[in-house]
């Protein structure tokens, strides 16, 4: 809980579905090219906010960048007033096995903020990442008892 106007709203135990969220792009964007298509045509994408992608074509590019840039932004389409940035947490066989994501409100996402923040998420992403794999090799180089 805090005094600020940006707060928190997101209920516990909320799932989001969608791709307007910068976590959902990570993740829809490491599938297979079968599997994103799937995602797109099971699920219709609905307009949440006048800032939310809802053309295909467009969505499918957005998901190539994340893959290449290695982040994912939500600049408010999943919620007015929120952004958020995203990058993948590879596992010890390059699976994605988890996202970290940093939320700000909108007006403290200017572009300055906004790389500031993609290059923190993304070097943490990467440290846990080798960590993971660190962790995994050491774990099947160590005989047990």
């Amino acid at each position: 809980a805090t005094s600020h106007p940006f707060k928190p709203n997101l209920p516990l135990g909320r799932v989001l579905r969608n791709l307007a969220n910068s976590a959902m792009k990570v993740l829809a964007a490491h599938r297979s090219e079968v599997e994103r298509e799937r995602l797109l045509l099971r699920r219709r994408p609905v307009r949440l906010t006048q800032h939310t992608k809802t053309d295909p074509a467009d969505i499918t590019r957005e998901l190539d960048r994340v893959v290449e840039e290695g982040v994912a932004f939500d600049l408010e389409e999943q919620d007015l007033g929120v952004c958020a940035v995203s990058a993948p947490i590879f596992g010890p066989g390059g699976e994605v096995r988890a996202v970290i994501t940093v939320v700000a409100p909108a007006e403290r996402f200017g572009p300055q903020e906004r790389q500031r923040l993609s290059s923190a998420v993304k070097g943490s992403a990467g440290a846990i990442s080798r960590h993971l794999s660190r962790s995994s090799s050491a774990a099947i180089m160590t005989p047990t008892c």
